[in-house]
């Protein structure tokens, strides 16, 4: 069985270098996390490939469709491959092979970076428990969480209301995002200060709030918008977040109650107002950045780009949730 799989695995390969066509950035363009493109997937739903620091190796995390959770297949270290012998890895891989061994099984991923930016995986699974199961392998593809690909803007290229403005709506700040399982998710207490309520996707922590009525308002609001990923402009103590579902922010509100100021992303502008940076809309103060210009300016283009005329949130003043709508 390990025989026939390292040989498709070694066909599988060549024929992936042959295809390749002409190099990508390398082995960076893997560091991410990666989506199923297919939701209703019953394969690998998510794929986190990461490195500890300059030119360490690459690590390889999978995440497989189970219930209640995704199965966590583990991280391993990964072998990147040039589409030639004259390659140079670190500016031409654009394959990754890691192995993912179990009590039972062998199973081998392979990831191939594409023109378009997305990852396509291929799966070999070779069961080595002697049960005469067959041999399978599987295909798909991934796209990446955190960086959205342009979209045209309605009325130009500053929006509704803005025709003619200078600025470029039509592309995005390199967005910082991570992604959970939204049906994973869970209200769980402690885990930091005392009397905090966390909503968890496993062991990654993704909001916290002071009180259990507070955690499961925001959990509704995630499960009920399909939220997929969570982002920020200006880590730590990140002033504004967001909240995605796939590549874009929910256009529908919820029946429910929620707590939103309306905002016109047309006249959404970054003012200095005493010594801070502040995104405003009109005399309205949206978000404040303190001394990062940098990131008043992204927080500006993000507002403008999705067209986000709703701040929302979860458990205000203090410690709540701020997510975004385009209603």
């Amino acid at each position: 069985m390990l025989q026939k799989l390292a040989v498709a695995v070694a066909a599988a390969s060549a024929l992936l270098a042959i295809s390749a066509g002409p190099a990508l950035a390398g082995t960076a363009d893997f560091v991410g996390t990666w989506q199923n493109a297919d939701t209703s997937t019953n394969n690998i739903t998510r794929v986190e490939v990461s490195r500890a620091g300059r030119g360490g190796p690459l690590r390889v995390q999978v995440f497989g469709q189970c219930s209640p959770r995704d199965c966590d297949w583990g991280t391993v270290n990964a072998s990147a491959y040039a589409p030639s012998a004259g390659g140079n890895l670190e500016r031409d891989a654009n394959v990754l092979i890691a192995n993912f061994p179990t009590s039972f099984s062998r199973q081998t991923v392979i990831l191939r970076l594409q023109r378009d930016g997305s990852v396509r995986y291929e799966t070999f699974t070779d069961f080595t428990d002697r049960s005469g199961r067959t041999s399978y392998a599987t295909q798909g593809s991934l796209r990446r969480l955190g960086i959205v690909p342009p979209r045209p803007r309605p009325g130009g290229p500053g929006g509704p209301g803005r025709p003619g403005d200078d600025d470029d709506y039509s592309s995005l700040p390199t967005q910082d995002c991570v992604g959970f399982t939204n049906g994973s998710l869970r209200v769980v207490p402690g885990g930091g200060p005392a009397g905090m309520w966390r909503i968890m996707d496993g062991s990654h922590s993704i909001v916290a709030f002071r009180s259990e009525a507070a955690a499961n308002q925001a959990l509704a609001v995630i499960r009920g918008y399909g939220f997929q990923s969570q982002c920020f402009i200006a880590r730590p103590n990140a002033a504004m977040t967001y909240w995605l579902r796939g590549d874009d922010v929910p256009h529908r509100a919820l029946r429910t109650p929620e707590d939103c100021i309306v905002v016109n992303p047309g006249n959404v502008e970054v003012r200095s107002v005493r010594g801070s940076w502040k995104v405003v809309d009109g005399s309205t103060w949206l978000l404040d950045f303190g001394a990062n210009r940098e990131a008043a300016d992204d927080a500006r283009a993000t507002i403008r780009h999705y067209n986000l005329n709703r701040q929302c949130f979860v458990a205000r003043p203090g410690n709540s949730m701020q997510y975004w709508l385009s209603l």
